[in-house]
């Protein structure tokens, strides 16, 4: 039986313990939300664009919720006038299950954290959901390093904000910082200084093309010109030779005057070299492959199926966990007011990058039945399916044709239907195939506990 530690004793979350003057105290997030928000989101377009290849793909996976039956077995909720399912069907009055994991997921891949606020009627039950700006909350602890409350600071409000308790906010930090107990780790504070150099390389191009697309140079004068003329000649060589209109212009020096350049081209920078470092850094830290943004150091290296692979590697190492993540923070702090019987899944079963890998579930399925490993509903809850009730569910024999697959299976109401639908020499058949398929598989699991006590 799993022992629950007694809230209040000096060793409850020891790791966590702040100091005495801190405990009830407000905690500001550690990073500039706005400075990640405006130089890395607004400013530069592959961390934006990494960022919508995330949240955009809150479309395709849709809310489950299950809740859990007496055998134990977690069945899928259908009746949409269940209260969590309308619920998540619809957050509040201006949000839709879509716009609402979009804004989420923005606010965790700027800042590191979402935080989902739980509006409750007066009969105390969470009746909205409304995502709360990450830069706008401070996370209050006490002194045994649980979080206690939540501050947020409304937009123009002045004083101490609104205080919230912490049953009423579900949290999900991003990334663990191993430096800070309460908030997660961001994604641009990782990269900030590749995505520093990327901008700065950006803006370093622009004023390039703006100074006529040459580099930085003087213009040396073999008399002496008083310092009033040095400057008019100086601003009418940039009017001439600058900002759009005169890019390319000819210039014409008499014998006295000599242009030489100072500044370096692109070319001898090796730009596309520094472009290729920050591009990958970039895309790395977010987990998002290069050619799905259409970042040219991806594109320089795709083909077809390139593309496809990127697309399952995407979705099995970033996007699966974030949901699976998700989807627990969910489960604790949101389905658990409806009752601990409920769990919230998100459904991945109806991604295109990922039917490869439900194909082989299913046919791990439809094979373990048909050789009489797996009951029914095993194989039912393997491929997301409803449970049969009753015995027929349990039993573990297949008497379906060798030719009639699974699913025909599911079309008929019973086994025994099926066993009189056999001929004789099907039935043997069957028997040999079934002996056979046993045999091998036990002699499989022989040869497996032999290697492990090797």
């Amino acid at each position: 039986m799993r022992e629950v530690w007694a809230v209040g004793t000096k060793d409850v979350v020891s790791a966590r313990i702040i100091s005495t003057w801190r405990a009830g105290k407000p905690l500001s997030p550690p990073d500039d939300y706005r400075a990640f928000a405006e130089d890395g989101y607004r400013r530069n377009s592959l961390i934006a664009s990494c960022i919508w290849e995330i949240v955009t793909s809150a479309a395709e996976p849709r809310f489950i919720v299950k809740k859990k039956q007496s055998d134990g077995m977690h069945v899928v909720v259908t009746d949409s006038r269940d209260p969590l399912v309308a619920l998540l069907a619809k957050p509040n009055e201006e949000h839709t299950t879509y716009t609402l994991l979009e804004q989420l997921f923005t606010h965790q891949q700027i800042s590191g954290n979402w935080f989902l606020r739980k509006l409750r009627s007066q009969a105390g039950n969470v009746v909205a959901l409304w995502p709360l700006r990450p830069d706008k909350v401070r996370i209050i602890p006490n002194k045994e390093g649980w979080v206690e409350s939540y501050r947020f600071l409304s937009e123009g409000a002045v004083g101490e904000g609104l205080l919230i308790p912490a049953n009423d906010v579900v949290h999900d930090p991003l990334h663990p910082d191993p430096l800070n107990d309460f908030w997660g780790l961001s994604p641009i504070a990782v990269l900030s200084r590749f995505g520093d150099l990327d901008n700065s390389a950006t803006d370093y191009l622009r004023a390039f093309f703006q100074n006529d697309a040459t580099p930085a140079g003087i213009l040396k004068l073999k008399a002496k010109v008083p310092p009033e003329e040095r400057q008019t000649i100086k601003e009418k060589w940039i009017k001439e030779h600058t900002q759009g209109a005169g890019w390319h212009t000819v210039s014409v020096l008499d014998a006295d005057a000599e242009y030489v350049s100072l500044g370096a081209s692109p070319d001898k920078l090796r730009m596309q070299s520094l472009w290729d470092q920050t591009e990958t850094r970039i895309c790395a830290s977010f987990g998002v492959p290069p050619i799905l943004v259409g970042a040219l150091v991806g594109l320089n290296r795709s083909t077809f199926a390139n593309y496809a692979e990127a697309r399952k590697s995407f979705w099995e190492e970033t996007l699966s966990p974030l949901y699976s993540r998700c989807a627990q923070r969910l489960t604790e702090g949101l389905a658990h007011e409806f009752g601990d019987d409920y769990v919230i899944e998100f459904d991945l079963t109806t991604i295109l990058a990922l039917q490869e890998n439900q194909n082989a579930k299913r046919q791990y399925a439809f094979d373990g039945w048909n050789n009489g490993l797996l009951t029914m509903n095993q194989a039912l809850t393997i491929l997301g399916l409803p449970l049969v009730v009753g015995d027929a569910g349990e039993e573990r024999k297949s008497v379906a044709p060798i030719n009639q697959g699974f699913g025909g299976l599911l079309r008929r109401s019973s086994m025994e239907h099926h066993a009189r639908s056999l001929t004789t020499n099907e039935k043997r058949a069957m028997a040999r195939f079934r002996r056979v398929a046993r045999q091998h598989f036990q002699a499989q699991g022989k040869a497996l506990v032999t290697h492990l006590k090797d």
